[in-house]
């Protein structure tokens, strides 16, 4: 007879866990407005789990947040994918953040991902958000940057309709010209072992130190009081355009463009 005593407790409330990567701030806009509607969900940083050697997505549900780059999806998002054990999770979703939804088709790079891993992308989303990749344009208007923001928070919400229940199949791939367009994310990786080269600092500089701080992998240290950039960027853009002053410019090009940061989150 087993009696009451021998019998382990176990909370089956399920686990949910949102992990996003952000350099501006509009994939962790998502993720909050996600966890605001969906009752239970844990925002966990890919940044602080690729600090791990062994990388267990020990959930149920888990969702990845991140901002789509060339088509496709991060480095750093990528490298997490491959890298993580997802044997326990049962629910896979994944929502894109992008200037122009339409031409995202980045989801499918991480259904292929995960397919690898015997695992399946249940549902596959794009929210359009400001962009903030400055060398190719500046920030838009406040007024359209509301406008953009208005739109996500509604999309969000049927978002998060979508996974309460649970529900598989609709993933979003972009234009259907572009359903291959991601491949163009290889072209982008092989580039960024070089890409901070552009990096550079004026007068302006207060020595605050919030670039090193706001850097996702560790790609900026200071050197006599001044930002120096290493070979791991990831392109995100935060240093710069999170900046204070506006002491950092890319190149030439940056220089006159307006800057950008999601006014509704903290990133430091």
């Amino acid at each position: 007879m087993i009696s009451e005593s021998n019998v382990e407790c176990r909370d089956l409330t399920p686990i949910k866990k949102i992990y996003f990567f952000t350099g501006t701030g509009n994939s962790l806009f998502v993720a909050e407005k996600l966890a605001e509607q969906v009752e239970g969900f844990e925002l966990v940083a890919i940044k602080d789990e690729m600090k791990k050697e062994n990388i267990v997505i020990d959930c149920d549900v888990a969702g990845i947040i991140y901002p789509v780059y060339c088509f496709g999806l991060p480095r750093i998002v990528r490298d997490f994918l491959v890298k993580a054990d997802f044997s326990k999770v049962d629910y896979i979703f994944s929502v894109a953040t992008a200037g122009n939804p339409k031409s995202a088709p980045s989801n499918i790079q991480l259904a292929k991902i995960l397919k690898k891993k015997n695992k399946k992308l249940s549902a596959g989303f794009v929210v359009g958000m400001p962009g903030n990749y400055i060398p190719l344009y500046g920030a838009p208007s406040d007024e359209k940057q509301q406008k953009y923001f208005n739109v996500a928070i509604e999309r969000v919400s049927k978002i998060a309709d979508y996974i309460k229940q649970k529900k598989a199949g609709y993933i979003e791939k972009g234009f259907f010209l572009l359903r291959f367009g991601y491949l163009g994310a290889n072209f982008f990786y092989m580039g960024l072992k070089n890409s901070a080269k552009k990096f550079h600092v004026t007068d302006k500089c207060t020595s605050c130190g919030l670039c090193e701080k706001v850097c996702p992998v560790g790609n900026i240290k200071l050197v006599n009081d001044l930002p120096v950039w290493s070979d791991k960027c990831e392109q995100c853009m935060a240093c710069l355009q999170l900046c204070p002053v506006e002491a950092i410019e890319y190149g030439k090009i940056s220089k006159g463009r307006r800057r950008y940061k999601n006014p509704f989150v903290k990133l430091t």
